[in-house]
């Protein structure tokens, strides 16, 4: 299987079957190396590596090394490597979860040409120790413990679990992070930490998340004290709304060692209640899942930012007390033989943005629309507005993909008065072009 990625280095990991073992076609400016990755000690295949390629930089007390890509290894019980290094000056280095990351070649990559046979045998790294206590100093039992850093992207660290979100946007539980749990006096054992990491994550009862940057090295422990938790309390009530609606609650603690993000469901006219937030700022947003025909869709909406202090309650409301719905209708859907269109209410500076994105991420609202085109949103709040709306051709015999772009798009705009009905909003899909290429169109109020 040969495949181009990219990147100043491309990165090649699959998964192949002894039978069916083969090497792309060399190129006269590039070196491929193959081979595998194994335990140094027992010979073992490691399958849940990640590849990491970039460069040293000199900093602080020493050197580091400056990511620019990186990719995934698994499935690959085999643990089977092919690095393609086409850009001289990149280093490749392989990293996994209790060992030293191990580079591919000593030097950085000069321009030689040709094939390599390796095999990467990974030397385990020390044991962490240490001992977790809430804030009264208590022991916690049953926490999570993950070593986190060196990596491009953070884990989401959630419900006691290290997450992933992979292409198709469903999320899996990411095996490639070192985990300990502690045990009934709040004390734990890390296998094995790999030169790289920069922290702790934490994911303990009455605490969801927390990070601690004090990573020990070898021979050392430590003591971890969670700080005291606070409460947030998210209010829901849209008039003619869903009835349930979900909610995600996100921190980012100014650093990509790991960010914490769940999704809650709460009922219109209710609220969602956390008391296991630990201090910081915090992004809730209504996360909502539209669908027409064989296309799914999720989009962010009414996004607020919170801040949650220790022993405190802070509280978001999602609510739209005053506004009116807006009525209208895309023309064109029977034309094109389109079963419906995504509809996203946008302010107006965003239109431009959201005719071109394929998902937009971020809404006033999202709805959608049937075949005869006609939608009504829900109570908007006075003020200007752009409706976008997005179409996709039926594919015979399966799923539209998550990053597939709409076939036709078009927009149209509408002002919602402070006072009485809002103007209806009138959207015309355009022709179909001969190239197949996607359409645009803009309409009017």
């Amino acid at each position: 299987m040969c495949k181009n990625l990219t990147g100043p280095t491309t990165l090649l990991v699959a998964v192949l079957s002894l039978s069916a073992t083969r090497s792309c076609p060399a190129q006269a400016d590039n070196l491929q190396v193959q081979g595998k990755v194994v335990d140094l000690e027992t010979g073992r295949p490691i399958g849940n590596y990640i590849l990491q390629h970039g460069h040293f930089e000199a900093g602080g007390s020493g050197k580091t090394f400056k990511l620019q890509t990186e990719s995934r290894s698994w499935p690959n019980p085999d643990g089977l490597l092919a690095v393609n290094f086409t850009q001289k000056g990149i280093l490749a280095r392989v990293v996994a979860p209790g060992y030293m990351p191990h580079l591919i070649l000593d030097e950085p990559y000069d321009g030689q040409a040709g094939k390599r046979e390796i095999t990467i045998r990974m030397r385990p790294g020390w044991p962490v120790k240490g001992r977790l206590l809430d804030a009264s100093r208590k022991p916690v039992a049953g926490a999570s413990l993950f070593l986190v850093g060196g990596r491009m992207l953070g884990p989401n660290i959630a419900d006691g679990k290290a997450w992933h979100w992979p292409e198709n946007d469903h999320p899996l539980e990411d095996d490639a992070y070192t985990k300990a749990v502690t045990d009934r006096d709040g004390r734990f054992v890390l296998k094995h930490a790999g030169g790289f990491e920069s922290a702790i994550a934490v994911s303990a009862p009455g605490l969801d998340f927390w990070l601690y940057r004090s990573v020990p090295r070898l021979g050392k422990s430590c003591e971890i004290v969670l700080p005291t938790p606070g409460r947030l309390v998210v209010r829901y009530e849209i008039e003619g709304d869903e009835p349930e609606t979900t909610v995600a609650i996100e921190t980012r603690p100014g650093t990509a060692d790991a960010h914490n993000r769940r999704e809650r469901k709460v009922t219109n006219r209710g609220r969602l209640v956390l008391d296991d937030l630990a201090p910081g700022s915090y992004q809730v947003a209504r996360q909502k899942t539209i669908k027409v025909g064989q296309v799914s869709r999720t989009a962010i909406v009414a996004s607020v930012s919170a801040t949650v202090e220790s022993g405190k309650t802070a509280e978001v409301a999602l609510v739209q007390p005053s506004g009116t719905t807006v009525e209208g209708e895309v023309i064109g859907l029977d034309r094109l033989k389109l079963p419906g269109a995504l509809l996203y209410v946008v302010k107006p500076e965003s239109a431009g943005q959201a005719m071109q994105v394929q998902i937009i991420q971020e809404a006033v609202q999202a709805l959608t629309c049937d075949a005869t085109g006609r939608f009504t949103t829900f109570r908007l709040a006075p003020g200007k507005y752009a409706i976008v709306a997005a179409g996709y051709r039926p594919r015979p015999g399966g799923q539209v993909q998550p990053f597939d772009p709409p076939d036709y798009r078009a927009a149209g705009s509408v002002t919602v008065p402070a006072n009485g009905p809002a103007p209806r909003v009138r959207i015309e899909m355009p022709a179909p072009r001969d190239d197949g290429g996607v359409e645009q169109a803009a309409g009017k109020e």
